[in-house]
């Protein structure tokens, strides 16, 4: 009983920290899009 608690549980935070590092990694190449985009329009960009 307590090996398959531990076991869910374990899961649960390894897939809530696997959603984190991907809304981190979208909102970035979000960003980075964004950034981008302001650059083609104003002529420069800050991030590469």
């Amino acid at each position: 009983m307590m090996k398959k608690e531990s076991f869910s549980l374990m899961t649960s935070g390894l897939l809530l920290i696997g959603s984190i590092f991907f809304l981190i990694g979208s909102g970035l190449s979000f960003f980075k899009a964004l950034d981008s985009y302001n650059g083609r329009v104003n002529g420069n960009s800050m991030l590469d």
